[in-house]
């Protein structure tokens, strides 16, 4: 509140920037009402809600968003290390403005008295040097002034207490040692906006009109103040006591400490007063480094990651996502910000620029692994941009148009309102409260740990945040993501390891990767058992090959397992397995997908596998065992960019829809190169699926272009039809494409139009049935007929499904696969005797549905 009276000269800016300190202004409010189907929906979920609003990024994996009560709940030092850079400003600010200014040739004695200066007289350095540096001799107006030019008064009498000002002479200073006066003075202020700086933003007063108060400065008398020259030495007490402050802060919040230095910084530059301002920054060094030492020391100290870290504050950091992340997050605030910095003086322009320097730190620096460390430069930033709104608002409020303030107050209320939603709602109470009793002493499970594991070891078990294990001392693989991310893991492979862990069937896979990361125990409970983020638990390979060697049902239903030294025996005698697609798993080695998003089926039974995110195809043997891989990532021929769509002709021809080259490639049954085609004009954009027809003939989706291309089996083209719409054989990103191989019928997926279309060979329009269920599609939607059965199936990677219509269009049903196995994200299909093959697309395997 101090700082916004102070830079702005208005008590009520103070006030309303203190008050939007709770009122972040995140859009978030907007699509979390647009989900409530009615007000009263709405009202209640509000009251019930058990999170606070998210962002529109998630936060390094964590979808709170940017406001959060817990901030400065949980780490009220935060707050008092804020406190402190704020009361440093609110002192540079003042000193600023206190700041002697070089005085002008000294007017006749004529033109003094033909003109009447609108701020008062300066007295000369007479008695002592403490009353020459008091503030309210330079700045309290005179009792000569008249009404008109007091309206436009810097308004510090409320601040500081001012004496009866005394008359000024014209040479504070004895011509012969005007080099004393020299060294002893301050630096000089030249900057020709001096004189308009000190006319102050926004008056108290309620008589004077927004535009009368704006003709007041434009038309304010250009004569400076000449005010006495304060010595060198008597300005630092003040500076040096801000250091002292400003030092104190690497232990208080290391975070504030450094935003601290970045505003600073840009001070130093845009800013007078300088020589003071080292003198600070050497304070501040003297009593902060050895606190720097301390907490860079220490033989636990973890490895620093590179400075230079671009979009460190979200995930997926391009320019375009950082620019929406702050407008989604401080939304119309930026508009008020805008207005602002128009109304503003030169003064109020550069401190906005200094404290912007927050918001370029948290995005191109890491000074930490702590998650949220950056994210406090931006809690810095808004405190004080909040007072750049408040003061928009406030002349809004004031603004007159017509000889009437009702538009402006109009406008400045409708924002208010715009920007307060958001913080509103998460003033309610979060129903989420939840602990964990873990009695330590006379505690079975404890007991156990104690007596029979080291402290050293490590615990393959749930991710729960008071997990009893982690209570005993006792380390875990995988605990709460959020740690372990910011302890600096690499938390997207550890995810992918635990979760193989947890899943794979194969035993000689899982007691590898157990000893290759150092695991001795697995603790299997009910938590990872009906967890989320494991599909298909898989306790039965342990309770086959692993000794147990603890129950505890009391605790969770919790089961403790032996890594042993040696392969256990009955795993001894198994042979090494070999990889198979239902397995499967993200990687680059043989039988690993990385989003697999095509699927065929040869003569022989092999199943071929589009490798999209590696850039090949992966052929596996009936039974599921990895046999080759065809292809590498590349844009030569043989070469695949992104694969997606495969089809194998009755030859054993491979067709590969090669989407990241823009091309449909023809390879040999060994994987050898045969033809490219890039379509017909304007050429193919991102192919995305390959159906071949009862005569041969070949069916592209052109996605990018909204079209199907019909080619010979040499690459000829023999028709082409589709356009961008959504009526009648038009496409809105088609995504599949099938042809019944007794009726010659095309079916297309039209997933963002939410119907399958239906075509004759030669791309006459037949007939079109609805699919609500690809309201939200994923943009892998895809087909297969079983003409013999008289079925055609379609999957849905965004509900993880797959659909049964017979072939006049009418819904049968649904497909699921047995448990324990699901479908992730289905997004290829291939049929083959009676054996429906889905690619999954976010499990990175394949499943098969029994028909």
């Amino acid at each position: 509140m101090t700082l916004g009276e102070v830079v702005f000269n208005s008590r009520a800016v103070g006030r309303l920037g203190s008050l939007l300190f709770f009122f972040f202004g995140s859009l978030s409010y907007v699509p979390y009402l647009q989900r409530q189907p009615s007000v009263r929906a709405a009202i209640q979920a509000i009251r019930q809600q058990r999170d606070f609003l998210p962002s529109i990024f998630p936060y390094r994996g964590d979808a709170w968003g940017t406001w959060s009560q817990v901030t400065y709940l949980n780490q009220r030092h935060v707050a008092s290390a804020i406190g402190i850079l704020l009361l440093v400003l609110i002192f540079l600010v003042i000193r600023y403005r206190m700041r002697p200014k070089r005085a002008k040739a000294p007017p006749s004695i004529h033109s003094v008295a033909a003109h009447r200066h609108p701020f008062p007289a300066i007295a000369p350095h007479t008695s002592s040097d403490d009353d020459a540096t008091r503030p309210e001799n330079i700045l309290e107006p005179s009792s000569h002034i008249t009404p008109a030019s007091a309206a436009t008064e810097p308004k510090w009498a409320n601040i500081l207490p001012s004496p009866e000002p005394v008359a000024a002479q014209p040479n504070p200073c004895p011509e012969i040692r005007a080099d004393i006066c020299s060294e002893n003075a301050t630096q000089p202020e030249t900057s020709p906006e001096s004189s308009k700086e000190e006319i102050p933003s926004v008056s108290d007063s309620g008589g004077a009109s927004d535009s009368e108060a704006a003709t007041e400065g434009a038309t304010e008398p250009k004569h400076e103040v000449v005010a006495p020259m304060e010595r060198f030495r008597d300005t630092l007490p003040g500076f040096i006591f801000s250091g002292v402050l400003l030092g104190l802060l690497p232990m208080w919040n290391s975070a504030v400490f450094i935003g601290a230095a970045a505003v600073l910084g840009v001070w130093f530059i845009l800013f007078p007063l300088r020589l003071q301002m080292l003198a600070m920054a050497v304070t501040t060094g003297l009593i902060a480094l050895s606190q720097m030492l301390y907490l860079t020391g220490g033989s636990g100290r973890t490895p620093m990651p590179r400075l230079f870290h671009w979009g460190y504050t979200i995930d997926q950091p391009t320019a375009a996502n950082v620019v929406k992340y702050l407008g989604f997050t401080f939304g119309f605030k930026w508009l008020l910000i805008a207005l602002a910095l128009v109304f503003a003086n030169s003064l109020q322009r550069r401190l906005f620029l200094a404290v912007s320097s927050l918001v370029a730190v948290a995005f191109c620096f890491q000074f930490t692994i702590e998650v949220l460390a950056n994210q406090k430069f931006i809690h810095t930033w808004v405190i004080i941009a909040n007072l750049f709104v408040a003061f928009a608002l406030w002349r809004l409020w004031r603004f007159s148009l017509l000889r009437t303030t009702v538009p402006g107050k109009l406008i400045a209320s409708v924002l208010f309102l715009l920007v307060i939603p958001g913080g509103v709602i998460d003033f309610f109470p979060i129903h989420n409260t939840g602990w964990s009793e873990v009695q330590y002493r006379n505690d079975p499970l404890i007991e156990w740990l104690k007596r029979n594991t080291t402290p050293r070891d490590i615990f393959l078990t749930d991710r729960f945040v008071t997990h009893p294990i982690l209570m005993a001392g006792r380390r875990v693989f995988y605990g709460w993501p959020y740690f372990a991310w910011s302890a600096g893991y690499n938390a997207s492979n550890r995810d992918r390891v635990y979760t193989e862990l947890f899943e794979s069937k194969d035993p000689w896979k899982v007691y590898h990767l157990l000893k290759e990361n150092g695991i001795e125990y697995v603790a299997y409970d009910n938590a990872v058992r009906q967890a989320q983020f494991i599909k298909r638990p898989n306790q039965e390979l342990y309770a086959t090959y692993f000794p147990k060697v603890y129950d505890a049902p009391n605790y969770n239903g919790m089961v403790i397992y032996k890594v042993p030294d040696k392969p256990p025996p009955k795993l001894s005698n198994l042979p090494e397995s070999v990889s198979n697609m239902f397995e499967g798993g993200k990687g680059t080695g043989k039988g690993e997908l990385d989003s697999p998003s095509g699927i065929a089926v040869d003569s022989n039974g092999n199943v071929l596998v589009a490798d999209t995110g590696n850039g090949r195809i992966e052929k596996f043997s009936p039974t599921s065992t990895f046999i080759s891989t065809i292809g590498m990532k590349g844009a030569g021929n043989g070469q695949l960019g992104a694969p997606n769509g495969i089809a194998v002709d009755r030859n054993g021809n491979v067709y590969i829809a090669d989407a990241g080259n823009h091309r449909v490639q023809k390879l040999a049954p060994n994987g050898g190169f045969i033809a490219e085609w890039k379509g017909p004009e304007p050429g193919f954009y991102g192919p995305r699926r390959i159906a071949i027809g009862p005569d041969d003939s070949i069916y592209v989706v052109d996605q990018g272009h909204t079209r199907i291309v019909k080619f010979k089996p040499d690459g000829q083209v023999l028709t082409v039809w589709g356009t961008k719409g959504n009526g009648d054989a038009q496409f809105d990103d088609p995504t599949s494409v099938a042809v019944d191989p007794t009726t010659n019928k095309v079916y297309v997926a039209d997933p963002r139009n939410k119907r399958i279309q239906v075509f004759d060979a030669s791309g006459k329009f037949l007939t079109k049935w609805e699919m609500p269920e690809w309201g939200r599609p994923a943009g892998f939607e895809d087909l297969a007929i079983d003409a013999k059965a008289g079925r055609l199936y379609a999957s849905s990677a965004n509900i993880n499904a797959v659909f049964i219509f017979d072939l006049n269009g009418n819904r049968i049903g649904s497909l699921t696969p047995k448990p324990p196995d699901q479908l992730e994200g289905p997004s290829a299909l291939a049929l083959r005797d009676r054996k429906l093959y889905v690619a999954n697309m976010f499990g990175n395997r394949v499943s098969v549905l029994d028909l």
